[in-house]
């Protein structure tokens, strides 16, 4: 089997002898042959900053994802996470002017809001630690109470007082729940919504 090689000069002189003849420019000179540039160093580097830079925004999105998550259990982690990644981005010499600038925004802005809603949550965090306090040492009392009925007969006046020590428990128990759920600002929760719908792994 013979197989015949076509160059560009074959294949123009083929295309003048079939119908329509040789396709011009519009100038009545036969196009140029398109060939592929090879690839070079500059391709190369823009493919690597190009990876870079998606990899820096997906980085920059979860750890903006994952603070505004952590902040409710430990703000100051979350604070610090943020304040770690603003620095490998600002460090990162394979990111373009535009691109870093614009992570540099995020995560700033991600650092403002993480600051504000962590000092809510401490001071939630300490409402809630002083009635938990308040309510262990009324546990303490009616468990002493307790104790000490089994020596005897319970009288009107302990009966009395256990009622009361149980109502102030309840109490109590309602306050700290209300502390959680209305102390912090219903509208940064609003703006958490879609991301605390589905916390990171």
């Amino acid at each position: 089997m013979v197989t015949a090689q076509l160059t560009t000069a074959g294949a123009l002189l083929l295309a003048a002898l079939l119908p329509g003849g040789v396709p011009t420019d519009g100038k009545g000179m036969p196009p140029a042959v398109q060939e592929s540039r090879p690839r070079g160093p500059l391709d190369d580097a823009e493919a690597r900053r190009a990876a870079a830079e998606k990899r820096a925004q997906d980085a920059v999105m979860d750890a903006i994802h994952r603070a505004k998550y952590r902040v409710f259990k430990d703000p100051d982690d979350a604070f610090q996470s943020l304040k770690r990644e603003l620095e490998d981005v600002r460090d990162n010499p394979d990111l373009g002017p535009a691109v870093k600038s614009a992570l540099e925004e995020q995560l700033i802005s991600g650092l403002r809001t993480v600051a504000s809603l962590g000092r809510a949550v401490k001071r939630v965090q300490s409402e809630v630690d002083t009635i938990e306090r308040r309510i262990a040492a009324v546990d303490s009392r009616i468990a002493l109470r307790e104790q000490r009925q089994q020596d005897g007969p319970v009288t009107l006046d302990q009966l009395r007082e256990r009622m009361e020590l149980e109502f102030e428990r309840v109490h109590l128990r309602l306050q700290r729940e209300h502390v959680k759920l209305v102390e912090l600002p219903l509208e940064w929760l609003r703006d958490l919504y879609e991301d605390l719908r589905s916390p990171p792994d």
